[in-house]
C-alpha cells in the first residue's frame, strides 16, 4: 500500500483578529487487482474487499458491505452491483496475489471522504441524511419491479403453451371424430351394396326356378 501526505490549511478572517489552522494526516491507498471485468480486489489483504462503481464491497459473514474506504465506514448493503454479486467464494481472495500490474488506488479520485482531522468550524459536505438508505430501497423496489415482471412473462408464456396445447387436442378430436365418421359412412355403405347384392341375387334364383318349371311343362 501507498502512504500520501495530505496538509490541510484553513484561515479565517475576522473585524477583530485572524484565525489560522493547520493540520497533516496520512492517506494509505491499497494496492489494486483486477479478478474481473470492472472489479478489482485489494491485493494481500486479510479480508476480500473489493473495488467497483466508486466504492469498496467487503463480504464477511455471507453478508455484503459498503463503504467509500477500503478499511472502515462500513454499512450493510442488500443491493450489490451485478459484477461484484457475482464472484464466486469471495472469501478465496484473501490474501490474493496475482502476477501482472497491481494498480495503486488514490482516494483522493473517487468518493471519499477527507482526513479525519478537518476544521470542525465547517461542516464537511455529505449527502443528506437518509439519502443512502433511501437510495438503497429505491434500487430494491427496481429489483422486485423487475423480478415481478419476468413473473408475469413467465405466467404468460406458460398461458400461451397451455392455450395451444388445447388447440393441438381438439384438432387431434376432430381428425379422429372425422375418422370415425368416415369409417362408419363407409361400413354403411357397404352393408346397402351387399343387401342389394343379396336382393339380386334372390331375384335371380326365382328366375331361374321359374324358367326350370316352365321347362317342366313344356314336357
Amino acid at each position: 500500500m501507498r502512504t500520501l501526505a495530505i496538509i490541510l490549511f484553513a484561515a479565517a478572517c475576522t473585524g477583530s483578529g485572524e484565525v489560522r489552522y493547520s493540520a497533516q494526516a496520512e492517506v494509505t491507498t491499497p494496492e489494486l487487482v483486477e479478478v474481473e471485468p470492472g472489479v478489482q480486489v485489494v491485493a494481500d489483504y486479510d479480508e476480500p474487499v473489493f473495488y467497483n462503481d466508486g466504492f469498496y464491497w467487503r463480504y464477511y459473514g455471507g453478508v455484503w458491505y459498503r463503504s467509500p474506504q477500503y478499511n472502515r465506514a462500513w454499512v450493510r448493503v442488500e443491493t450489490v452491483p451485478v459484477a461484484v454479486r457475482r464472484i464466486e467464494r469471495p472469501e478465496r481472495f484473501v490474501h490474493y496475489r496475482a502476477q501482472g500490474r497491481v494498480e495503486a488506488r488514490d482516494h483522493r479520485e473517487g468518493p471519499q471522504p477527507g482526513p479525519d482531522v478537518r476544521d470542525h468550524r465547517v461542516a464537511p459536505p455529505g449527502p443528506p441524511p437518509g439519502q443512502e438508505r433511501r437510495e438503497e430501497a429505491r434500487e430494491h423496489r427496481e429489483e422486485v419491479r423487475e423480478e415481478r415482471h419476468d413473473a408475469h412473462e413467465v405466467a404468460r408464456d406458460r398461458a400461451e403453451v397451455r392455450h395451444d396445447q388445447k388447440e393441438v387436442e381438439r384438432d387431434h378430436r376432430e381428425i379422429e371424430r372425422d375418422k370415425a365418421r368416415g369409417d362408419q359412412k363407409e361400413l354403411e355403405r357397404d352393408r346397402r351394396e351387399e343387401k342389394r347384392d343379396q336382393r339380386e341375387e334372390k331375384h335371380d334364383r326365382k328366375e331361374l326356378e321359374k324358367d326350370r318349371k316352365d321347362k317342366d311343362k313344356k314336357h
